[in-house]
């Protein structure tokens, strides 16, 4: 899933969860305004949460990889490519630095053989 389909559907969740927090809140409060203020201070905090470990499941793989093309720059293609497994933005790059990686290390070797 790409990454904007997820935000929209994190946002949807939260919403979902607003409104089903603003129900539960009315059936178990008599007073419509009391509800609808405990709605309002709960549904940010759910989606606070949500947006947290979203945020930090994508900062996660950015420094991930961020630190592979700090390792290419300095020509160490030894180590493996994180996150080459997603389906979304972050996996293509991913890839893309893999293909860049086993380019390097072709091109490296062949070098090599002709300096030796």
């Amino acid at each position: 899933m790409d990454l904007s389909k997820k935000f929209a559907f994190y946002f949807g969740v939260t919403a979902l969860v607003a409104v089903a927090v603003k129900i539960v809140c009315q059936m178990a409060l008599t007073s419509v305004g009391g509800a609808i203020l405990i709605a309002l201070l709960v549904a940010p905090i759910l989606g606070a949460c949500a947006g947290y470990f979203f945020g930090r499941s994508l900062s996660r793989a950015v420094r991930d990889l961020r630190a592979v093309i700090e390792r290419l720059t300095r020509w160490d293609t030894a180590g493996e490519v994180p996150h080459t497994a997603r389906r979304d933005e972050l996996g293509g790059l991913a890839n893309a630095l893999q293909t860049f990686q086993d380019d390097a290390k072709s091109w490296s070797e062949s070098h090599q053989s002709e300096l030796d």
